[in-house]
């Protein structure tokens, strides 16, 4: 706050004064000592405080099964905190309604305090927190800083109110308050908030009220101690619920007031209207304790309504968000299969590619060597390629290649994986097959490329042959290093095939069975 701000404060006459009863009040609160008989005795110095207390302790908002006869008997019904907390918010309340104000609208502005209030405490109720009393001080006292403001500078404050204030059709003003603080700060340096704070400090209250004030725009204060938090939270949410009661033609007042009980204190719909629910039962248990009608009596069913209209449709609106997420999410889910496929595809054959290989290969040796299974390898080559390519043309050549692909898948089985190696070379991965099995299925293999007639789109017919090289990781009494040792292994032996006259199989290391060609 500015230091000519505060001097201001400090030195003004028009501020709202504390009765002797009040003071008193606060002594008592600050003093961690203090009895039921010194309590008892200083309220009832004031007879008005008196009757509202027994109004209090035998009225429908606490519930209590004895009735209290006399002010002792209320005291001790609702407990030494709760009596000091509610004697403090009735003490203050007559000279805060006293004081004079300008621009400011003193009735709206008092029933809104007096409604934060309520539903302050209905909130506390439902966050399950153990003060209900403090909560509804916090709420009443939430906004004081405005009434400070324009007791002490009406020539400039009633500008700044009026720039923040919509008038409805009724002519009732509701301010934005949170762009009311904003100007304030921009022209004089504070916000009413930040005075409101000051003010309590000055009257020496409780702490927790001096927090609840500083954070009562925005709980996510970062300087404000954790354990006060949810109590703020409350304070905060209140000031929304309070405008639904005081302005239930403005539609997007309880859109606002629905969205902060979610942020701030994770309400769902069901607790948010349980909490409008309490407030609408106690509305005339506190008007009568105040003095004041705080809602017309024709406007609670209406708000009720309302409420009950605006979560129906913002579950639809929810849920049609969900629905539209969930579409939005399986559509990038599927792209992203869909580029994943890209990438690990070759795009003329359809098998895997070189790169997505390596990872399997890598995967599969780590599994065989974790299980003590056998891993077979085959390296398939197809025999004078390039000839195919000069006297057909590349295209046909990219046909026979297709062809070549669909056969060879015909032949492994779901668990085996086939990948073009590069050009016209192909590579098997073969887990838990050793070097028999692996022989018997390529002989197969060579013998359906021998007889297989590939038409071409130019009407040719062609015929291809390839040399096989096998290699089988953790069989016969042999095992590799690597993976890529492996491969490499089952490389060696198709270039041995190749030597032997191609068109045939040879199983490392080379001086085994080879497969005639027919």
């Amino acid at each position: 706050m500015r230091a000519d701000l505060e001097q201001r404060l400090r030195y003004c006459h028009n501020l709202p004064t504390l009765p002797g009863v009040a003071l008193r009040i606060i002594g008592l609160a600050n003093n961690p000592d203090s009895d039921l008989a010194e309590v008892a005795k200083v309220i009832a110095m004031d007879p008005v405080l008196v009757v509202k207390l027994l109004k209090v302790a035998n009225s429908p908002l606490y519930g209590l099964r004895r009735k209290s006869e006399n002010l002792r008997q209320a005291i001790t019904l609702l407990g030494l905190n709760a009596t000091l907390t509610l004697a403090l918010g009735f003490s203050l309340s007559a000279p805060l309604r006293d004081v004079q104000h300008n621009a400011l609208d003193t009735d709206l502005y008092w029933r809104r305090s007096v409604l934060a209030a309520v539903a302050c405490r209905a909130l506390g109720a439902q966050q399950e927190l153990d003060s209900p009393e403090e909560l509804f001080l916090a709420g009443l006292l939430h906004d004081i800083g405005m009434l400070v403001l324009d007791s002490l500078m009406p020539d400039e404050y009633g500008p700044l109110i009026a720039a923040v204030t919509n008038h409805d059709r009724l002519g009732f003003g509701q301010p934005d308050y949170a762009r009311l603080a904003e100007i304030e700060r921009e022209v004089l340096g504070a916000d009413h908030v930040e005075v409101g704070a000051w003010l309590l400090r000055h009257w020496n209250l409780p702490e927790y009220l001096q927090w609840a004030l500083t954070g009562s725009q925005n709980p996510a204060n970062a300087n404000i101690p954790s354990a006060l938090i949810p109590l703020v939270s409350c304070v905060t949410v209140a000031g929304y619920i309070a405008d639904c009661w005081l302005h239930p033609e403005d539609e997007q007042v309880p859109v606002r007031a629905v969205e902060a009980a979610k942020r701030w204190l994770g309400m769902d719909d069901e607790s948010y209207f349980a909490v409008l629910e309490v407030m609408a039962t106690n509305l005339h248990e506190i008007s009568t304790l105040f003095e004041i009608q705080l809602v017309d009596p024709l406007y609670v069913k209406g708000v009720l309504a309302q409420a009950e209209e605006v979560l129906t449709i913002r579950n639809l609106r929810l849920m049609q968000e969900v629905t539209e997420a969930k579409h939005r999410t399986e559509l990038l889910e599927s792209r992203a299969r869909t580029l994943e496929e890209q990438n690990r595809l070759d795009p003329l054959t359809g098998l895997y590619n070189r790169g997505w290989l390596d990872g399997v290969l890598q995967n599969e040796f780590n599994r065989a060597n974790e299980h003590g299974w056998p891993l077979g390898v085959a390296f398939i080559d197809l025999d004078h390629f390039k000839q195919v390519n000069d006297l057909y043309g590349h295209q046909a050549g990219d046909e026979v290649l297709v062809s070549v692909a669909r056969l060879l898948i015909m032949h492994l089985r779901q668990t085996d994986m086939i990948a073009r190696y590069g050009g016209e070379e192909f590579l098997a991965v073969l887990p838990g097959i050793g070097t028999d099995a692996m022989y018997r299925l390529f002989v197969r293999v060579l013998e359906t490329l021998r007889n297989t007639k590939h038409v071409v789109k130019t009407g040719e017919t062609l015929r291809v042959t390839a040399s096989i090289g096998l290699a089988a990781h953790l069989d016969r009494g042999y095992r590799f290093e690597s993976y890529e040792a492996l491969v490499l292994a089952a490389d060696q032996m198709v270039y041995a095939a190749k030597r032997r006259g191609r068109d045939e199989i040879v199983i490392y290391p080379g001086n085994n069975e080879v497969v005639p060609p027919a």
